[in-house]
């Protein structure tokens, strides 16, 4: 979960001479643009500290050529645009690269004696996130966290890494309710976590999930537990997330993912928290 990638190589492309139909108004746009686009290519960390052939690293030329394609296929109202596309589809494409950062470079006709160019500059890196899915209200709690990982899928820029196994659990606050199913998820994103919250909370009122009582039963509770390095603490969000060691199903859950939570109480490790069995993963619980 360490977002730091201190011992990656950087790729930098550097004043790639292009043409696009960019600019505020329909008459600009009809006209070729010139740009010069800059971009700065962050490769994930290699296990092996050398890169020996193309498939350890990434093909600037292949990169350039993907540039020249957008520009070719749009037309633009700013240069932002641009910036944010090209990142966009970089990071789509390309799963060895971590962060692309994209400066594009415009010289405005109507300015040309008293400026050198106006510039957007837009940076996109790759997040890494565990979240807990909970559920103990429906016919079929295993049918829910179906939906919900189905819903996450599609949250913007997202795509779930790992499933952890699936755990009943007695509630621990409240008693008088029936048992839990619990799994975590390990997900890539390029949301920033308050936005990745958004999406989380908009899947949890479209499954049914309504707020009365803290700790009550509900179709789905989806929570956000770390989130690379961040550290959030505010009314909406809390990062970590404060239950990490007080719930013996996310310390055995996100162990499966190589991510250690050392519980303040061993006490906790006393919680009932049965995995379910392949059997029973398939019945309506």
């Amino acid at each position: 979960m360490d977002a730091c990638n201190d011992c990656g190589d950087e790729i930098q492309i550097r004043g790639l001479r292009c043409q696009a139909h960019c600019g505020v108004g329909a008459e600009e746009r009809k006209q070729s643009q010139d740009l010069r686009i800059d971009a700065a290519l962050e490769l994930v960390r290699s296990g092996d500290f050398l890169r020996r052939t193309i498939a350890d690293t990434v093909d600037y030329t292949v990169v350039a050529d993907m540039i020249f394609k957008i520009l070719n296929e749009s037309e633009f109202h700013l240069i932002e645009n641009i910036a944010q596309l090209v990142c966009m589809e970089i990071l789509a494409k390309f799963s060895q690269i971590w962060r692309v950062t994209v400066t594009v470079r415009k010289k405005p006709t109507h300015w040309i004696n008293f400026v050198e160019n106006f510039t957007a500059k837009t940076s996109l890196r790759r997040f890494t996130g565990a979240i807990g899915l909970g559920t103990n209200l429906g016919e079929n709690l295993q049918k829910n966290l179906g939906d919900a990982r189905t819903e996450i899928e599609k949250i913007p820029h997202t795509r779930i890494i790992q499933i952890s196994s699936i755990h009943r659990t007695a509630p621990l606050l409240l008693w008088n309710q029936p048992d839990f199913l619990n799994q975590c998820l390990l997900i890539e994103t390029w949301l920033h976590p308050e936005e990745f919250l958004r999406h989380t909370q908009k899947i949890e009122r479209a499954m049914g999930r309504i707020k009365s009582f803290p700790n009550h039963p509900r179709v789905m509770d989806i929570d956000l537990l770390l989130f690379d390095n961040f550290i959030v603490k505010n009314l909406h969000l809390t990062l970590p997330h404060p239950s990490l060691e007080e719930r013996r199903f996310l310390i055995e859950e996100l162990s499966e993912f190589g991510i250690k939570i050392w519980p303040k109480d061993e006490g906790v490790m006393k919680q009932k928290c049965e995995p379910l069995s392949v059997d029973e993963a398939q019945l309506k619980i």
